[in-house]
């Protein structure tokens, strides 16, 4: 894994995220039959590709909601707010640090925001 903080994992590329949607991640969670049968939803979903796609995605987070990848994308993707959900993470940050807009912004505590975050925005978008 290249970095992370909380629930926001980040990889050096696409191929790595993959590695650790088959295997990694599962080292984290409690070792029990719910566990073992989502990663094998998992592992199933990327036998074939390394590529993180949506199609696959929903099909895997409409089996289960034990382990849900509600975003992904790039890191700058994620800091520049390019899509809804980038956004309201942006958003909510500036709002709580100093206001609108990221302009400015120590991406440390971005980061540091990050390991906080817990899947919703407090305000914002």
């Amino acid at each position: 894994m290249f970095g992370g903080a909380n629930g926001f994992h980040w990889f050096s590329s696409e191929a790595e995220a993959a590695q650790f949607l088959r295997s990694e991640l599962w080292n984290w969670l409690p070792d029990d039959d719910t566990n073992e049968w989502v990663l094998s939803v998992y592992f199933d979903a990327l036998k074939t590709t390394s590529r993180i796609e949506d199609d696959w995605l929903i099909d895997v987070s409409e089996q289960q909601d034990d382990v849900l990848v509600v975003w992904h994308g790039q890191f700058d993707a994620l800091v520049n707010g390019t899509d809804r959900f980038a956004a309201s993470v942006v958003d909510d940050f500036s709002n709580l640090a100093r206001g609108p807009g990221m302009q400015g912004v120590d991406l440390q505590g971005f980061i540091e925001y990050l390991a906080v975050f817990r899947g919703e925005v407090k305000r914002g978008t």
